[in-house]
């Protein structure tokens, strides 16, 4: 039995589909490594982002 995991061929008739769940894949894994150095950092999930110009509540200031 080989030490790396099975690989999921995708078929080559529809090239656009494949570029799509590629994308979507990023995305998901971008989102996943995201959440991950948030939680490192010591943040909830919840909070929103330091840059986002929103108060700790999740509400931007007001006034």
């Amino acid at each position: 039995m080989p030490d790396t995991p099975p690989r999921i061929d995708l078929p080559d008739c529809d090239p656009p589909l494949n570029r799509e769940i590629a994308h979507l894949l990023l995305r998901m894994l971008t989102a996943v490594a995201a959440h991950r150095a948030s939680r490192a950092a010591g943040r909830s999930s919840c909070d929103p982002p330091p840059d986002s110009g929103m108060g700790a509540d999740g509400l931007e200031p007001t006034g």
